[in-house]
């Protein structure tokens, strides 16, 4: 038996990279609920697949 793939995490500074954004731009994305970090004491990390998931456009009903 296989164990399946862990997800990756990634810090602020990473993801900000990553996006090319700023960090104060990623902070307002946390504030509205758009990204939902994870904390660990003071670290902060962000699941890949869920931050890919939350910034796909949405359709229109």
């Amino acid at each position: 038996m296989q164990n399946p793939p862990l997800p990756e995490y990634i810090t602020r500074p990473q993801l900000c990279e990553r996006l090319q954004i700023s960090d104060k731009h990623l902070r307002n994305l946390e504030a509205r609920g758009t990204l939902k970090p994870i904390r660990l004491g003071r670290s902060v990390r962000f699941n890949i697949g869920q931050v890919s998931a939350a910034l796909q456009p949405k359709e229109a009903a």
